[in-house]
């Protein structure tokens, strides 16, 4: 059984190391009674990470780092498979795409410096989060989240720009860093100001606020120090513009709920999400408040070099057909009223409303209770 169920991972997997280089593998696999096993496999690649050939001078760096999960299990029911893939990169935008496989997925990487490019074979779904901009507002109506038409931005940091010999970042970008032991992979600006990190989970867990990561999604860290940029005026808040994008385009098929938005998927295949913490922890006061703003529906045209966002998320052919894209845009206002770095916590892959604990201070609610009833047991106890 247990060769078998390796045989699926194989297939399921890339397998196709040429492609990169700092490859790291993680297997892992279990045995329970009645004939159940249960094998992971995750693979982290750098696929690029040097200086941008039109930006020699300035030293801007191109990152491109692609994370794989494969997992099978087998029990006395059946067999079952599943695949996903994910990149980090900072190729016109800060993005990350995630691509749901149903069985072996293929890729390619453009090894045309001029053109870079990096394409996943047909997913069964797929998505990408994508940063636009991040600025600098003032709450004029004191709700705690950016306003447009009534709120005033101070001054903007853009993440996307045209060079002369095409896309290029607005920031100059800084070498990324990437770990094959731990399959953790980051994208930084050279002054600090924004940062995004990957991360591969190998096990169930739970963000600080409370919001669940399993194995078939990856965890997403945010880091934004908005003063290595320009000068966080006292009271003014920072805003994050943001897209998510997927397949699949019907009718309400994408919803907010809670801490996340999630897009049905058909075929029975899982629900896509990007869900996050309302709360981010600033180095120099502890946990501070996020606000999300209610989703604004967009097109795909919305987003210059659309196609680089749709390779990523195995959705070519899905494109070419004529299908549509799911696009909402949310706008998250950190209060950032104190100088430092800030630290936030979402979540990109399959997952549900579900996953989110919806009551804030859950994690305290035992202990006090515990506490309550040790002076009230007794008291009854004399009563009776």
């Amino acid at each position: 059984m247990v060769q078998y169920l390796m045989s699926v991972v194989a297939l399921a997997s890339i397998a196709q190391l040429g492609l990169c280089e700092n490859a790291s593998t993680f297997i892992t696999a279990a045995a329970e009674p009645d004939n159940w096993v249960s094998v992971r496999k995750a693979d982290a690649f750098s696929l690029w990470n040097d200086i941008r050939i039109d930006d020699l001078l300035s030293g801007q760096h191109l990152s491109l780092f692609l994370l794989t999960s494969a997992s099978a299990e087998a029990g006395t029911e059946g067999a079952e498979a599943d695949l996903f893939a994910a990149t980090l990169s900072n190729i016109v935008y800060p993005a990350v795409t995630y691509a749901y496989f149903a069985a072996k997925a293929d890729y390619s990487l453009t090894d045309d410096k001029w053109n870079f490019d990096f394409s996943v074979g047909a997913s069964a779904t797929g998505m990408a989060t994508v940063f636009t901009r991040m600025f600098q507002f003032t709450d004029v109506n004191r709700d705690g989240e950016f306003t447009e038409g009534t709120d005033t931005i101070v001054d903007e940091y853009p993440f996307m720009e045209i060079g002369a010999l095409g896309p290029d970042p607005k920031p100059v970008w800084a070498k990324g860093d990437f770990s094959k032991e731990t399959r953790t992979m980051s994208i930084k600006t050279k002054e600090g100001a924004f940062a995004v990190r990957l991360k591969a989970n190998q096990e169930d867990g739970r963000t600080p606020d409370g919001v669940k990561f399993t194995p078939m999604n990856t965890k997403v860290d945010v880091e934004i120090d908005y003063n290595k940029f320009k000068e966080l005026k006292d009271g003014n808040l920072v805003g994050l513009d943001t897209f998510v994008i997927s397949t699949e385009a019907k009718a309400d098929a994408a919803f907010k709920a809670g801490k996340g938005v999630y897009i049905e998927q058909s075929d029975n295949n899982p629900t896509l999400s990007f869900a996050w913490d309302t709360k981010a922890n600033l180095e120099t006061v502890g946990d501070t408040e996020v606000k999300a703003s209610a989703l604004i529906g967009a097109s795909i045209d919305d987003i210059k070099y659309k196609d680089l966002l749709i390779h990523g998320m195995g959705a070519t052919a899905k494109a070419n057909a004529g299908e549509k894209f799911s696009v909402e845009k949310v706008t998250f206002t950190f209060k950032t009223a104190k100088a430092g770095k800030l630290v936030w916590d979402p979540v990109v892959g399959v997952g549900s409303p579900e996953d989110q604990d919806l009551v804030s201070g859950v994690g305290n609610l035992a202990p006090c209770t515990m506490m309550l009833l040790a002076m009230f047991l007794p008291v009854m106890a004399i009563a009776l």
